[in-house]
């Protein structure tokens, strides 16, 4: 049975090889949008250096450009094309990502045949493959992810443990190594790293109320280790971008999109404007079953993007660059307190369109003619979306109460509940990237990075359901 099951799970990572192999060298990458955004500050700091980068900027956040950049080295040491290298360096991101989700899933000892559809599908999803063979930024923090909630787990259940300071203490460094590179990929981590360590903040208090020295000590360890690599780390970035080109960052800000998205939910509303965001949440092309094209547009992104180049352009145009950051947090402050009912009931609706990662139809990659024909299909194309989006929304719910109901077993570290802690950290990291979102707007390529956790949660919920029995349990 071992064979079998060993066999099984190497053709499961051949068949995806073979498929993205194959995709390499019959997609291309449209640079249009982001993508022109990204491959410029790549070829910039390719061509004249990181200084440059800076001094031009600020320009999107490092990471990714940074990895364009590399690929054009190399594809100028082989003479060819750089899209070509840059396809395979991301193919070997999701590969990495998937290899994480497998041991993910086999700490949480589920059925071994749940297992293997979830790894396999992940690495043949439309969406996912959209990320790997696009010159968008969303697969730069892919492995990140998973690798944020394993180490947070590990160090969860350790802190209880008796061992020694100096391997828990490496631990920790790397998880703020890997919050670092998070950040460097995409800057909304930043608010989900001081997610990540409230519940740690909130052992310390259950320590110092039971007297718990060794717990305490090893809790101020890893704060201080994380927090400290975390900060030092992403504060690098900032400090650049303060020298070079006057802006204290990790890259050009968006907190114009927040400002926007404030004014959008400020604004009078019908019983139109709120039904065509409720029909939005499945995606724009549900909208336009039953409203208009620019009620559609105005319930999607274009919404509040029409508000940011417009009123928050006015605004914010005679405040100094130096000033502006803590303005237009004031100005949302504003907005916000004004009309709080609107904005936390449109914070709903958006935060409710995450679940909805599938699709077929992201665009910016030009596919061969029968995988186009394929991602075109209505039953292919809306049926994926809405499964997909329904079971992710349920199976997160369902988490949610199991991990309620075991609130008990949070704080506890014994063999047996190890997977009441990884499960939680997998719910915090959809939840704190979601209200991170939630607050501006939502569009599908958004939800990728986090497409782990949710597949992660269905897994449980599906080996949760299905009776004992039906399907071995690894050994």
């Amino acid at each position: 049975m071992d064979i079998l099951r060993k066999r099984t799970w190497l053709a499961i990572f051949a068949l995806c090889f073979i498929y993205w192999v194959y995709l390499i060298f019959h997609t291309k990458m449209a640079v249009i949008f982001d993508a022109s955004e990204y491959e410029s500050a790549g070829r910039l700091i390719y061509q004249n250096g990181w200084i440059d980068f800076f001094k031009t900027g600020p320009h999107r956040e490092p990471l990714y450009p940074a990895l364009i950049a590399f690929s054009m080295g190399w594809a100028n040491f082989f003479s060819t094309d750089y899209q070509i290298i840059l396809k395979v360096f991301q193919v070997a991101l999701l590969l990495f990502t998937q290899s994480l989700l497998f041991l993910l899933l086999r700490k949480l000892k589920l059925r071994e045949g749940v297992n293997m559809v979830a790894v396999l599908y992940y690495g043949i999803s439309p969406a996912l493959i959209n990320a790997t063979f696009s010159l968008f930024g969303e697969i730069i923090v892919f492995p990140w992810v998973v690798a944020v909630v394993l180490l947070s787990d590990s160090l969860w259940s350790d802190i209880g443990q008796k061992g020694k300071h100096g391997f828990f203490l490496a631990k920790a460094v790397l998880l703020g190594a890997c919050f670092s590179l998070l950040v460097f990929g995409r800057g909304i981590f930043l608010y989900v790293f001081s997610f990540f360590m409230l519940p740690f903040c909130l052992w310390v208090f259950l320590a110092l109320y039971k007297r718990r020295g060794l717990i305490l000590l090893r809790l101020l360890l890893l704060l201080s280790a994380a927090s400290l690599t975390f900060y030092s780390l992403s504060a690098q970035i900032k400090v650049m971008n303060l020298r070079y080109n006057g802006e204290y960052g990790l890259g050009a800000s968006r907190l114009d999109i927040l400002l926007g998205s404030a004014y959008k939910r400020s604004q009078p509303v019908n019983w139109r404007i709120v039904a065509s965001h409720i029909a939005s949440i499945p995606g724009n092309g549900v909208c336009r079953m039953f409203f208009s094209q620019q009620e559609c547009d105005y319930a999607d992104w274009y919404g509040s993007d029409q508000f940011r180049v417009t009123e928050v352009a006015r605004r914010i145009e005679a405040i100094p660059k130096a000033r502006r950051g803590q303005e237009i947090l004031i100005l949302t402050a504003g907005k916000i307190t004004g009309h709080p009912f609107q904005f936390c009931f449109f914070s709903v609706v958006e935060a409710l369109k995450m679940p909805f990662w599938e699709s077929t139809q992201i665009a910016y990659v030009t596919y061969p003619e029968f995988l186009t024909k394929v991602y075109d299909n209505p039953l292919i194309r809306f049926g994926l979306r809405f499964f997909f989006g329904l079971v992710s929304a349920f199976s997160f719910i369902f988490v949610t109460f199991k991990l309620w109901r075991k609130r008990g077993e949070c704080f506890m570290a014994k063999e047996g509940q190890r997977d009441t802690s990884l499960l939680f950290f997998v719910w915090l990291m959809i939840t704190a990237y979601t209200l991170s979102y939630s607050s501006c707007y939502v569009v599908t390529r958004y939800a990728l990075p986090i497409v782990s956790m949710f597949v992660i949660c269905i897994c449980f919920t599906v080996n949760e359901i299905i009776k004992p029995g039906k399907l071995n349990r690894r050994g």
